[in-house]
C-alpha cells in the first residue's frame, strides 16, 4: 500500500470502493493504516514517524478486536473439545481454532507493544531540542 493511500483510507468514500479482501485486511491488520518509516528522505521518515505517533490509538482498537477473536476461538474450542471425545475427526477444526487463538494472542501483544513504543518515542522526540 502506498503512503498516500494510508491517509486516503480515513475517508469513507475511499473505503467504499475497496474489494472485500482489502477491507478484510484493513479490519484485521493492525499496521495497514501506518506509514513506513524506513523509506524516503530523512524528512519524510520523520513525518511518517510523527504520523504513526499521532495515530497510535488505532492499535488499541485492533488489540480489542483481536482479543475478541481470541476469546471466540477459545469459547468454540471449549465447546468442540467436549464433542471431540466421541468424534476424533473434530480434532482438525480444533487445531484451526488453536491456531486462530494463538494468532489472536500474538496480534494483541504486538499491537500493544507497538502502541507503547510509539508512545515512548513520541515523548523522546518531543523532549529533544531541534
Amino acid at each position: 500500500m502506498r503512503e498516500d493511500d494510508v491517509e486516503a483510507l480515513a475517508s469513507a468514500d475511499s473505503r467504499a470502493r475497496l474489494s472485500f479482501w482489502r477491507l478484510l485486511r484493513l479490519y484485521l491488520d493492525p499496521f495497514a493504516l501506518f506509514k513506513n518509516v524506513n523509506i524516503g528522505t530523512p524528512y519524510a521518515q520523520t513525518r511518517a514517524l510523527h504520523y504513526n505517533q499521532e495515530h497510535r490509538g488505532i492499535l488499541i482498537t485492533y488489540a480489542r478486536r483481536w482479543a475478541l477473536i481470541g476469546l471466540a476461538c477459545m469459547a468454540a474450542l471449549l465447546k468442540l473439545s467436549a464433542m471431540a471425545r466421541g468424534e476424533p475427526i473434530l480434532l482438525v477444526p480444533m487445531l484451526g481454532l488453536e491456531l486462530g487463538f494463538t494468532t489472536a494472542i500474538c496480534a494483541v501483544l504486538l499491537s500493544l507493544a507497538v502502541y507503547l513504543v510509539l508512545g515512548i518515542t513520541e515523548r523522546i522526540s518531543s523532549e529533544r531540542p531541534d
